[in-house]
C-alpha cells in the first residue's frame, strides 16, 4: 500500500493533500493529452457528475473543477473510449499477486517494464488493450474463475482473493481511501510501469481469445499457491473438470437408457455392484475425491431424470 505521507513532494518532504490535489491536476492535463477519458472522481467512486454520455473533453473540464474545488480526489479512467481492459486482480494475499503477475508476463511474452499496473490497498490491476470485433453475441465476462480462500480460511472475505474484468471504468490515481487511519494512494505496482505514465498506444495488445485463457494460467497458479475454494476443498483443473463431466454424462447415459423413469429400479441401481464396477475406473483415475463427486453428480442426474 501506499499511504500519502510517506510519498515525497517535489522538495522531498511527505506529500500533502495540498500536493496531491497538485499532482492529480498534471496527471489528468498529461493522460487527457494522451487521449485517455479521465474522469475526476471521489476515492474509487466516480459519482460526482453523471459521466456516461459525457464526451471526453467534458470530462477533462469536469474534472479540472472538481479537483479544485477539492471535491475530486482521485482519477478514474473510462476504459470504453480506448477499448482498455483491466484486470483488477483483488488479491489479499500479496504472494498471488507477485506470482501471477510473473506467470501472466511469460503467457504473454512480455517485460516487466511492458506491463502497465497500478496499486491500491491490496493487489493490483494490470491494463491491455483489447482486440475484439464487436458482436451483440460477444460477452467480456466480470471475473475469471470463482472466488478462493487462503487455506484455513475459506469463505472469509479477509482471505478472499478474486479475478475481475473492467472495461467500464477503473481508478488510478489519487485517494484509495482510508485504512487504519492512514490515507491510501494509488501508485504504481514495484518493478512495473504505471498506467499514469502511458498512453493507450503503449499498452499491451491481448485478444478476447486469450483474455479467456488467462483463466486457466490463474486456476495453475492458484493450485500452485495451495488455495481452496469457498467450502475449503482444494481447486480442480481443467482436465479434472472435464473428466467428471464426462463421467456424469456416460454414468446418465447408461441409467436412463436402462431404466428410463422407474425410480425404483435406478435406485437400486446406483446401490448395486454393477454400478460400482462401472465407476471403480473413474476412482482409479481421477481420485478418491474427484470421483465420489463425479458418482454424487450421477446419483442426483438420475435422480432428477427418476422424477421427469
Amino acid at each position: 500500500m501506499w499511504r500519502l505521507q510517506d510519498l515525497p513532494n517535489a522538495q522531498g518532504q511527505p506529500c500533502t493533500a495540498a500536493d496531491l490535489q497538485s499532482y492529480l491536476l498534471l496527471t489528468n492535463q498529461r493522460m487527457h493529452e494522451h487521449g485517455w477519458a479521465v474522469i475526476g472522481s471521489q476515492g474509487k467512486l466516480p459519482n460526482l457528475h453523471p459521466w456516461k454520455e459525457c464526451s471526453a473533453n467534458d470530462l477533462y473540464s469536469l474534472a479540472i473543477a472538481n479537483l479544485q474545488r477539492g471535491k475530486a480526489n482521485s482519477l478514474t479512467l473510462r476504459l470504453a473510449d480506448t477499448g482498455t481492459i483491466a484486470l483488477d486482480c483483488d488479491f489479499r494475499d500479496p504472494h498471488l499477486m507477485q506470482r501471477f503477475t510473473e506467470a501472466l508476463g511469460c503467457y504473454l511474452g512480455l517485460e516487466p517494464s511492458e506491463l502497465f499496473t497500478c496499486h491500491g490497498k491490496k493487489g493490483g490491476k494490470l491494463f491491455f488493450q483489447l482486440l475484439v470485433q464487436q458482436s451483440p453475441t460477444l460477452h467480456i465476462p466480470r471475473s475469471l474463475g470463482v472466488p478462493v480462500y487462503t487455506q484455513g480460511h475459506a469463505s472469509d472475505n479477509d482471505f478472499k482473493q478474486e479475478l475481475e474484468v473492467k472495461h467500464d471504468l477503473s481508478t488510478f490515481a489519487g485517494v484509495y481511501g482510508a485504512v487504519n487511519g492512514s490515507t491510501i494512494v494509488y501508485g504504481p505496482y514495484a518493478h512495473y510501469a504505471y498506467i499514469a505514465d502511458a498512453t493507450p498506444e503503449q499498452l499491451p495488445t491481448i485478444t478476447y481469445e486469450s483474455l479467456l485463457r488467462i483463466e486457466g494460467l490463474y486456476r495453475r497458479v492458484l493450485l500452485e499457491q495451495g488455495f481452496v475454494d469457498d467450502k475449503g476443498c482444494d481447486l480442480l483443473m481443467d482436465r479434472d473438470l472435464e473428466l467428471i463431466k464426462g463421467c456424469v454424462a456416460f454414468c446418465y447415459q447408461r441409467v436412463v437408457a436402462r431404466y428410463g423413469t422407474d425410480s425404483a429400479a435406478i435406485s437400486a441401481y446406483l446401490r448395486s455392484d454393477d454400478f460400482n464396477q462401472m465407476v471403480v475406473p473413474f476412482l482409479d483415475y481421477l481420485g478418491l475425491r474427484l470421483g465420489i463427486a463425479a458418482i454424487v453428480l450421477c446419483f442426483g442426474l438420475g435422480v432428477a431424470a427418476a422424477k421427469q
